[in-house]
C-alpha cells in the first residue's frame, strides 16, 4: 500500500490522536490536546505535516503557524513546547520530510521553520541553540527510584514529608487560580513575565477536567506554599509547571510534591516521568533535576531560514536586562506584558 502525505488539523480531525497512539515515540506534546491549548489561548493555525500508512503513522511533524506583527510568519513545531521530537519509523529521516515542510512554508509566506526536537535525526551541528532534558524510569519500584535520588535529595523530601504540608490535588477552578497567583510571584523571581491566564483557562478546559493532567498544590497550615502542572499520555508524564512562595522555601514542598507525584504515577503503572527542558545557564535548576535520579539528554532547537536556504543560529541570550526589569515590574503589569507578547514569542 502507497504512503499517504497529508495535512492535519487535529483540532478538527478526531483521527489524530489514534494515529498518534500507533507511533512509540507519541507524547502529550504530540496530541490534540496540546493543539487545542495553543489554537485556543494564541489563535496559532495547525499544519500538522503526516505521512500515513495502512492506518499508522509513518512520519509526523507538527507544526503551528505564528503569524505575528512582531516576530513575522513562521512554522513551529511546537510553540511554548519543551521537545515535539519528530515522529518517525525507524526507516524513515526527517531529511526526508523536509522538503514537504519547507515547500510548504515557502507557499504559506514564512520566514522560518523552527523544529524544537529532532536531535538523534539531524546533524547537531546544524541546531540553533541546545537545552539538557530529563526523564525519569519509573518502572523500577519505590524502592530503588528513592534510592536513586541525591543523598541531598533524599534529605529534602523526608524534611518536607515532616513539616506538616498537605497536599491537594483536586482539579478545579479554584485550585488552578490558586496555582497561577503562585506562578505569577514565581516568574517574577525568575525576571519573566507570566504566561495570560486564558491559557491557564484552555489548559483546564481541554487537559485538567478531561484527567489529561494533574495539578499539585501544598499547602502549610491552610496556606499555599508551591504547586505544580503535570500533563500526561499514554504512559508518559511530563512536569510542564512549577510554582512556589518564597517564603516558605526552607519547608522543600517542592520536592514533597514531585516525589509524591513520582510515587503515583508510578503505581499507576507509568513509565516515565520527563522533568521538561533546562538551559545550560541555569545551573540552580539542572542541580535540582539531577538529584533526582532521571536520564539526562541534551536536546536541539533547529531553526531554518527559508529564504537564506539554510539552518542558521538563534540569536546570542540578551544580558539579562530584560529579566531585571520585569523582576521589578508590579505583578499586574508583568501579567499584561504577558498577555501582549506570549501569542508573538510562540
Amino acid at each position: 500500500m502507497s504512503i499517504e502525505k497529508k495535512l492535519m488539523d487535529p483540532v478538527q480531525d478526531p483521527a489524530w490522536d489514534m494515529l498518534v497512539q500507533t507511533s512509540r515515540y507519541g507524547s502529550f506534546f504530540h496530541t490534540s490536546h496540546w493543539a487545542n491549548v495553543l489554537t485556543a489561548s494564541y489563535r496559532y493555525r495547525p499544519c500538522y505535516f503526516a505521512w500515513v500508512e495502512d492506518g499508522a503513522l509513518r512520519a509526523a511533524v507538527p507544526v503551528m503557524e505564528v503569524d505575528s506583527i512582531l516576530t513575522g510568519r513562521r512554522g513551529v513545531s511546537l510553540p511554548f513546547t519543551d521537545h515535539c521530537e519528530p515522529l518517525l519509523a525507524e526507516d524513515v529521516t526527517l531529511e526526508e520530510l523536509l522538503p514537504q515542510l519547507l515547500d510548504y512554508g515557502r507557499l504559506a509566506g514564512w520566514r522560518f521553520l523552527e523544529i524544537r526536537g529532532g536531535t538523534d535525526s539531524l546533524d547537531r551541528s546544524h541546531c540553533s541553540s541546545l537545552y539538557y532534558g530529563h526523564t525519569l524510569d519509573l518502572t523500577a519500584g519505590e524502592t530503588a527510584l528513592f534510592a536513586g535520588l541525591r543523598k541531598s535529595t533524599q534529605r529534602n523530601v523526608r524534611k518536607a514529608a515532616g513539616a506538616g504540608l498537605t497536599l491537594e490535588t483536586r482539579s478545579t477552578p479554584e485550585s488552578l487560580r490558586t496555582f497561577y497567583q503562585m506562578n505569577c510571584l514565581t516568574r517574577k523571581a525568575h525576571g519573566i513575565p507570566p504566561q495570560p491566564w486564558v491559557f491557564f483557562k484552555q489548559l483546564f478546559d481541554h487537559v485538567l477536567s478531561k484527567g489529561r493532567g494533574r495539578l499539585v498544590l501544598a499547602r502549610h497550615e491552610g496556606t499555599p506554599v508551591a504547586g505544580a502542572l503535570f500533563l500526561h499520555f499514554g504512559t508518559q508524564a511530563i512536569f510542564k509547571f512549577g510554582a512556589s512562595n518564597r517564603k516558605y522555601q526552607q519547608l522543600r514542598a517542592n520536592n514533597f510534591i514531585l516525589w509524591e507525584t513520582i510515587r503515583w504515577y508510578a503505581a499507576r503503572g507509568y513509565k516515565s516521568l520527563c522533568l521538561g527542558r533546562s538551559e545550560p545557564e541555569h545551573t540552580g535548576l539542572l542541580q535540582f533535576k539531577r538529584g533526582w535520579g532521571a536520564e539526562e539528554k541534551v536536546r536541539g532547537y533547529y531553526k531554518y531560514d527559508l529564504i537564506q536556504n539554510r539552518f542558521v543560529s538563534s540569536p546570542a541570550k540578551s544580558n539579562g536586562f530584560a529579566e531585571k526589569v520585569f523582576g521589578v515590574m508590579p505583578v499586574p503589569v508583568a501579567r499584561w506584558m504577558g498577555e501582549v507578547l506570549y501569542r508573538h514569542v510562540g
